[in-house]
């Protein structure tokens, strides 16, 4: 699992970053996202916030947590939202 948290002040690119978020994984918090990336969705997830980046205020930032499958299931978890899990099944 990727924890991705985010603060970027312009609304215009912060609206951008949150679209690009939306399509590699799920909100959990106002600029928190869980995702579950392959190699490979992490390089164009990257990719795409790398495009955007010049655009950044000098105070904006994005970071990356990954986190093992060990520290997911030791996730304390406080409210209503649950972690994000695995698919029951994929696509192929």
């Amino acid at each position: 699992m990727t924890v991705i948290i985010y603060q970027v002040k312009n609304d215009r690119i912060r609206t951008r970053l949150r679209k690009i978020l939306l399509s590699f994984g799920n909100p959990v918090q106002n600029n928190v996202f869980e995702c579950r990336l392959s190699a490979s969705q992490l390089k164009e997830l990257l990719r795409n916030i790398e495009i955007i980046k010049p655009q950044f205020a000098e105070t904006d930032s994005v970071r990356l947590y990954n986190v093992c499958k060990n520290c997911v299931s030791k996730t304390v978890i406080i409210g209503n939202k649950p972690i994000l899990s695995d698919p029951i099944y994929y696509i192929v």
